[in-house]
């Protein structure tokens, strides 16, 4: 074997490790809204990798998460069946009883509370102190559980945009996702592999934080923000450079 075909398998070898280690990190958090978001990845991965990767790689890579996956599930002290079990009856519970004595249930009369607000007002919306307000008075009124009073936000990134900052604060927020999503989307395709997986990481970036602001507002503390400005920044300035390395290269 060559030096270079022995170092791409290390390296490939070193990303599926990785890839395992991070599923591990995500299902240990016991965030479950981020759970959701592993379909999404893969699939963004698999589009760009899929013709590259032999197929015998391929499968041991789905082997590995699918192995990690249920090893975490199945050993008790991880806790994430219960986690899962959890979900399952706080969601039964919230529809049978409207119980939002829980987890998932304070989510989701968070969220019935929050679309009740937007119905009344969805153009300009509430602002921080008007949510607030409506909020409370829909609670002495009995229209809320009081479990959701502590809660300054709905606990949906776009929920939150809309009932306090409007439709136009709704599609701000939008465009700052699918904008930077549609302009990594597009080089995709590229035949050069380390701008194909620039492109990769900058799709992840706002695909992932979509998933994550379906049950937080992510945007609400400095750390969502700061996480997703600067490595937005630092993925497309990398990106754009070696865009330009390219094209220096194949000027005549």
């Amino acid at each position: 074997m060559s030096q270079a075909g022995a170092r791409r398998r290390y390296w490939i070898l070193a990303l599926l490790v990785g890839g395992a280690f991070g599923i591990i990190g995500s299902l240990m958090s016991g965030t479950r809204g981020g759970w959701i978001g592993f379909p999404f990845a893969a699939w963004v991965l698999y589009r760009r990798y899929g013709e590259v990767i032999s197929r015998r790689v391929l499968r041991l890579g789905v082997f590995m998460c699918a192995g990690v996956i249920a090893l975490m599930v199945m050993t008790p002290a991880t806790g994430i069946q219960q986690r899962v079990e959890a979900g399952v009856s706080d969601v039964t519970k919230y529809v049978e009883d409207r119980n939002a004595g829980t987890s998932a249930g304070a989510r989701l009369e968070m969220w019935r509370g929050a679309l009740l607000m937007i119905a009344e007002q969805p153009w300009l919306g509430r602002g921080e102190t008007g949510y607030a307000e409506a909020r409370d008075a829909m609670i002495e009124r009995g229209e809320l559980s009081r479990h959701v009073q502590p809660y300054e936000h709905p606990h949906n990134e776009f929920l939150d945009a809309w009932v306090k900052r409007g439709i136009l604060g709704l599609l701000a927020l939008l465009a700052l996702y699918l904008v930077p999503l549609r302009l990594f989307y597009r080089r995709l395709d590229s035949d050069d592999l380390t701008l194909r997986s620039l492109a990769v990481a900058g799709v992840l970036l706002p695909l992932t934080f979509l998933d994550f602001g379906m049950t937080w507002v992510m945007f609400s503390q400095a750390s969502g923000v700061m996480v997703y400005a600067f490595w937005l920044a630092i993925v497309w300035g990398t990106l754009r450079a070696h865009e330009r390395r390219l094209e220096t290269q194949q000027a005549p």
